[in-house]
This record gives structure tokens, C-alpha cells and sequence, in this order.
């Protein structure tokens, strides 16, 4: 399982990949705005759905909340928050935030799924990793004949677990 810095740290990095995603679509929407003269989702979407796969559904979220106010405020009612000139621009407003609020939600699943699945990865390797260590030990212990053979067997399996150096002083 990471550690609690690392996973700071990636969090850090999926919400700052939001913003710089968002403010890039931001950007392309207002400029095919202001050119092509209608407001369309095309950059919006596309910033959802790398947020939702770098960050899973809390950042997918935020992206979102973000194109959705953008949206409102920039483009579909300049200055106006959720002032529609149209039932058309209330529907497509709504339509992109349900399609790509559900978007985020089975992201978000699909990541926990996948955390999941490589913690019990992790786990297994680490459980077969014992068993070969303690299967060794036990082939070793079971060839003794001696003391000597005894304590050889037990500086072998101790070497696999602590520096020689320790070993060797506790031997």
C-alpha cells in the first residue's frame, strides 16, 4: 500500500493536471467561441475525461463543476450565472453535466477497482515471497545432521532477512 506521502503527492498531481486541463479546454472553448460563433462542449469533454482517468471521480468532479460554471458564466450567458437565453442551452448544459457526472462516478469506481486489485497483488507477492523463504528453511533445517549444520541453515535464513554484519554478530 503507498505510503500516506505518496499518496498526498498524487493527489496533488491529479488536481493540478485538473487545472491546467481545464484552463487548456477553457481556453480552445472561448477561442472556437469566438470563431466559429456557437458555443460547443468539444475541449470540455475531452478535460473531463483525462481528469477521470488521471485522478479517478473526485477530480473528474471537479472538472465538471468547473466546465459547467465556465460554460455558464463565459459562454452560454456572458456575466450571468444560470441565465439560459434558451431551453436548448439549459438541455445541452445539463445534458454534459449528467453524461459526464456519470462519467466520473464509474471512473471512480473503476480506479478503486483497480487500487484494489494491485493491493491484493502486492499482498499475494509478499505471502509467496514468505512461503518460498520459509519452504527454503524448512528444506535446509530438514537436511541437518549436526549443530553446525543447524547454524549454518539458520545464518542462511537470517542472511535473506537482516544485513551479514548482524548476522554474523548474533551468530
Amino acid at each position: 500500500m503507498p505510503s500516506s506521502a505518496e499518496l498526498w503527492r498524487r493527489h496533488i498531481r491529479a488536481y493540478l493536471l485538473v487545472l491546467a486541463v481545464f484552463t487548456l479546454a477553457l481556453w480552445t472553448e472561448l477561442l472556437l467561441n469566438r470563431t466559429v460563433g456557437r458555443f460547443t462542449f468539444v475541449a470540455f469533454a475531452p478535460a473531463v475525461a483525462i481528469a477521470a482517468w488521471a485522478g479517478g471521480s473526485v477530480p473528474a468532479l471537479l472538472a465538471v463543476g468547473l466546465s459547467v460554471a465556465a460554460s455558464d458564466y463565459l459562454l452560454l450567458g456572458p456575466g450571468q450565472f444560470f441565465r439560459f437565453d434558451s431551453a436548448a442551452e439549459t438541455a445541452a448544459l445539463a445534458a454534459f453535466a449528467g453524461g459526464w457526472i456519470a462519467v466520473a462516478m464509474l471512473a471512480g469506481a473503476a480506479a478503486r477497482r483497480i487500487e484494489g486489485e494491485a493491493d491484493a497483488r502486492r499482498a499475494a507477492e509478499r505471502a509467496a515471497l514468505q512461503a518460498h523463504r520459509l519452504a527454503q528453511t524448512t528444506a535446509a533445517l530438514g537436511q541437518v545432521r549436526t549443530s553446525a549444520d543447524a547454524i549454518e541453515a539458520v545464518k542462511k535464513y537470517f542472511s535473506s532477512k537482516i544485513p551479514r554484519a548482524v548476522a554474523m554478530y548474533l551468530l
